[in-house]
């Protein structure tokens, strides 16, 4: 489980960096695999810590997680576009990006490790 967040950046890295068009199709295909596995358990994972730190509120708790989400679902695409006509759409997933902060991620994993 510690291992997803590093899963999704870097399959998300993978993606943004095969989708330049002279690159097969199968590529970022497989990247999205990889991506959809991470985000979905990601998901199952918080939904069940919701449920179990708010269990006499859970539907009140997992509604307003819904509606943050959404919320900074509908707000990305305000400061996506501006950043990826600058540096170009590939570039998008560069330290700016939520993925480097998922990277970090890795650190606790290996805290507990060595």
């Amino acid at each position: 489980m510690p291992l997803l967040g590093p899963i999704l950046a870097i399959s998300m890295l993978w993606f943004g960096w095969t989708s330049y068009p002279w690159i097969s199709l199968w590529a970022p295909v497989m990247a999205g695999f990889g991506t959809g596995v991470a985000l979905i358990m990601l998901f199952l994972s918080l939904f069940n810590y919701i449920i179990d730190a708010y269990l006499a509120v859970a539907a009140s708790a997992l509604a307003s997680s819904t509606v943050v989400r959404s919320a900074f679902g509908a707000g990305f695409p305000v400061s996506h576009d501006p950043r990826a006509s600058n540096v170009g759409h590939q570039l998008t997933d560069l330290p700016s990006s939520s993925e480097t902060r998922c990277m970090k991620s890795l650190i606790p994993v290996l805290h507990r490790r060595y």
